[in-house]
């Protein structure tokens, strides 16, 4: 029922209700917290040759949108943990992904 779900402001009213004798308050009383993925380590080894071949040189100068030179080297920076260029990867690798999608069929 949904009167359960919110008292008032009190949000997870039912969670809360069932699990209060089992932990102490200050459980509760945390703010929540998100939760973050490894992706920069993910690039760096599962995904890391998918994002050499989207994201590598001659696949850019063909393309022609990104500046090679510019992404070669913040990959390689992220790779060899100088930097860590993570959202930046991330997002022209998506970029890539959503443009061979729609641009590339071939």
């Amino acid at each position: 029922p949904s009167d359960l779900k919110i008292k008032g402001f009190k949000l997870r009213y039912i969670q809360k209700k069932v699990f209060e004798k089992r932990f102490p308050p200050y459980v509760f009383q945390q703010k929540k917290k998100g939760f973050g993925a490894p992706v920069g380590v993910w690039i760096r080894n599962e995904l890391r040759e998918m994002t050499h071949d989207l994201l590598g040189e001659s696949y850019l100068r063909k393309q022609g949108i990104f500046n090679p030179a510019v992404v070669g080297k913040a990959m390689e920076d992220h790779f060899q943990m100088k930097e860590d260029y993570t959202d930046n990867l991330l997002a022209l690798i998506t970029f890539q992904i959503w443009y061979d999608h729609y641009f590339n069929k071939g």
